[in-house]
């Protein structure tokens, strides 16, 4: 039995045997606990070798009982090593019914997880100590292990349809007296909120457009508008400082004009304008984190944390691209960005909330209306993203010259229809043209 500094690691026997005695009892219940009936969690060794062979009959749609897992453990070779066919006739002595089966695997499964999290933070220790063992290998390999633990899935996931239908009927009734009529997080502008009905959890939302088109912007116009609407919001920046961002935010909340505030450049009138501006900013429930090397690993940590203490309902992330996420020893960077994309979408899903990450294009986009094959890097962007928009705007290079209309393209929407609205950028402002362009609206229902 191992010993860990004189400590026994948790365990559960007598219930471990409970458990492999209730399938062979009655083998409907392994259908109960099939999602966490893995030979793993199990903490002896002989029980280990059950858990396989009955495992190995149900993948066939074999009967399991005592003599067909006898039967099977000879087959497997493990007979002996669990101690004979008495060791199995032993564990269905112990056990009067499986009316408890999912309720004990529960417990062994807990502590199969503290026994896992004792080895990966012993492992962690000691590659902590090696020099030689590179911070992102270490990092890697905690959310590789951690990934494996959570294979492993509650059936609380699993509902019966009577049961949405309910809670979803309450979020009807909440949405039919609300006067924004919004499912999601508003964006703040009337025409775009109207076709995504807001920006909806779980979705992982990419916003794409080539360098200095606009992306960080219009970006922050979407944050400032959900966070003074009071929907808390955390903004990312890895390629701004918080002093950037803030001359940024700064300069759109008073339509300052942003070169000014970098030069110094202010009258005391429009310096009062700017103070009155920060003031009022103490009831805007915004937050910026400037973290220039960071790690999904990390984001995921901070998010929960965020979410926990200041009830954040949006994450905006500036840039995907920018960001590290895990790859396979020699892999390359596009299976980097397809685990941070990934990352990113569970995130959403975990939290319940929509993250809004930009995006680089590749140059195939340049000065033309981007479509979905330019997004950069890697084509998991488009599959695990439940929006893509791409930001259009017209450059005279001649000149390099920006338009000051971009064109705000609605590339996919998974629950919803594709489609363009105009902006019109000025002053430090973003506004919403009349004109508004669909491929199909005309009040259709899905």
């Amino acid at each position: 039995m191992d010993i860990d500094y004189g400590r026994i690691p948790p365990q559960a026997l007598e219930l471990e045997e409970a458990v492999l005695g209730a399938v062979m009892l009655e083998s409907k219940a392994i259908n109960e606990i099939i999602n966490y009936f893995k030979p793993d969690i199990f903490y002896k060794n002989s029980n280990q070798k059950v858990a396989e062979s009955i495992l190995s009959l149900y993948s066939q749609s074999k009967k399991i009982d005592i003599l067909t897992v006898t039967e099977e453990s000879l087959k497997l070779k493990t007979l002996d090593e669990l101690g004979g066919a008495l060791y199995i006739t032993q564990l269905t002595s112990k056990i009067a019914s499986s009316g408890h089966v999912l309720e004990h695997i529960r417990i062994v499964y807990e502590k199969y997880v503290k026994r896992e999290y004792i080895r990966i933070t012993s492992e962690i220790s000691n590659n902590c100590y090696d020099d030689s063992i590179e911070l992102d290998d270490i990092k890697d390999y905690v959310e590789s292990e951690l990934s494996k633990i959570n294979e492993i899935f509650d059936l609380s996931d699993t509902q019966h349809i009577y049961e949405i239908g309910i809670k979803r009927l309450n979020d009807y009734w909440e949405l039919a007296k609300s006067e924004s009529n919004l499912l999601g997080v508003p964006s703040g502008y009337t025409k775009l909120d109207r076709l995504t009905h807001g920006w909806q959890e779980p979705n992982l939302i990419i916003i794409g457009a080539r360098p200095s088109i606009g992306k960080t912007f219009v970006s922050l116009h979407f944050a400032l508008n959900a966070a003074k609407l009071n929907c808390p919001t955390v903004f990312f920046s890895l390629e701004m400082s918080k002093n950037e961002l803030f001359d940024r935010i700064i300069s759109i909340d008073t339509k300052t004009n942003p070169s000014k505030i970098k030069s110094g450049d202010l009258t005391e009138s429009k310096l009062k304008i700017i103070e009155s501006g920060i003031s009022k900013l103490n009831n805007c429930p915004l937050y910026i984190d400037d973290n220039a090397s960071l790690h999904v690993i990390e984001l995921k940590a901070k998010c929960r944390r965020l979410v926990s203490k200041y009830g954040i309902k949006l994450i905006i992330i500036d840039y995907l691209q920018l960001m590290k996420g895990s790859r396979e020893r020699n892999g390359n960077r596009e299976q980097e960005i397809s685990s941070i994309s990934r990352g990113l979408k569970l995130l959403a899903k975990e939290l319940k909330i929509p993250i809004i990450a930009l995006s680089q294009l590749n140059r195939d986009a340049e000065n033309k209306k981007p479509m979905l094959s330019n997004l950069r890097e890697s084509g998991a962007l488009e599959q695990d993203a439940d929006n893509v928009f791409f930001i259009h705007r017209e450059i005279d290079f001649n000149t390099n010259l920006k338009s000051l209309l971009i064109e705000f393209i609605i590339a996919k929407q998974r629950n919803g229809i594709t489609g363009s609205i105009d902006l019109y950028l000025g002053d430090q402002t973003m506004i919403e043209l009349s004109d508004t362009k669909f491929n199909e609206i005309n009040n259709s229902e899905f």
